[in-house]
């Protein structure tokens, strides 16, 4: 029986991206590519290259050969938090990446010394 790579890996990231609680534009901005090829790859309509394969995977905190695993992960446990940058991700998802990556290294900078304030 053939396996059709593309789809299976389009089927990988989405069990991936939705156990991380991400939407296609918030992983499409943690990996700096459109929403709409991620959506497209999701169903199995791109041929991925290497260096997308990569970006994607660093989007889901992943390892890129773990994408290309075909059995179900563990799905994550209601009591995990989210990641608190997914909102910010989300509302600034239209600026250019640089912006978005400065002010992102700003809020992070932010969390670390209002936490040091607070111990």
């Amino acid at each position: 029986m053939k396996t059709d790579i593309k789809a299976a890996l389009g089927a990988r990231v989405r069990e991936l991206r939705r156990s991380a609680g991400l939407t296609l534009e918030e992983l499409a901005f943690r990996a700096d590519m459109h929403p709409s090829y991620i959506g497209d790859m999701e169903r199995g309509q791109r041929n991925v290259t290497l260096e997308n394969l990569a970006k994607i995977a660093a989007g889901l905190h992943a390892d890129p050969g773990s994408l290309l695993k075909t059995e179900p992960q563990k799905a994550r446990s209601k009591k995990e938090k989210p990641d608190p940058f997914h909102s910010l991700a989300h509302a600034l998802s239209k600026n250019s990446a640089a912006d978005r990556q400065f002010i992102l290294n700003q809020a992070k900078a932010l969390s670390r010394r209002l936490r040091r304030r607070i111990k």
